[in-house]
């Protein structure tokens, strides 16, 4: 699920989205997020070519927490497609409080081909996952990691052999 939020800026209605690590996004959401910093993205309501308008630009969230401007240009080309200054601290502050930080890891071990019965290691955090993957790998296992976010989202990952 992607959090949202609804905001006035410059008399236009946007949408912004958050796109989390595993989540899909792009033109036909062929696209897979694949990093822990959430992606940030903008969307013009005027426009239905998507659900939540037309797609304007995107944006890691560390870069835009970084901004310290008074306002954020989205595409130089057309003049509506700016965040005024209040508009963008509200949207940092809705940003804050959204938790993308994982609140638990744990590392399910199992047989290769059967995750009915996985073994489940409760690790502090990725790397710790991959020093415990790649100490059982001999052992011929399947190793994935389930990340449970405080908002109820939960990301699997799997750990590959050629990875470890």
């Amino acid at each position: 699920m992607y959090s949202k939020l609804k905001i006035f800026s410059n008399g236009l209605l946007w949408t912004v989205r958050i796109v989390r690590n595993g989540q899909s996004y792009g033109a036909t959401n062929s696209l897979v997020h694949n990093q822990e910093d959430p992606l940030v993205e903008f969307y013009d309501t005027r426009y239905d070519h998507t659900p939540d308008g037309q797609f304007v630009s995107r944006y890691y969230k560390s870069t835009l927490m970084a901004n310290n401007r008074d306002g954020l240009c989205l595409q130089g080309g057309v003049p509506d497609w700016q965040i005024d200054g209040d508009a963008l601290k509200n949207i940092k502050e809705w940003l804050n409080v959204q938790n993308d930080t994982p609140i638990s890891y744990h590392l399910m071990v199992s047989e290769p081909g059967n995750r009915n019965n996985p073994s489940n290691v409760v690790v502090e955090n990725m790397q710790q996952a991959y020093e415990i993957a790649r100490d059982l790998k001999d052992d011929l296992k399947d190793f994935y990691v389930v990340k449970t976010y405080s908002n109820g989202l939960i990301n699997v990952k799997p750990i590959y052999s050629f990875d470890l």
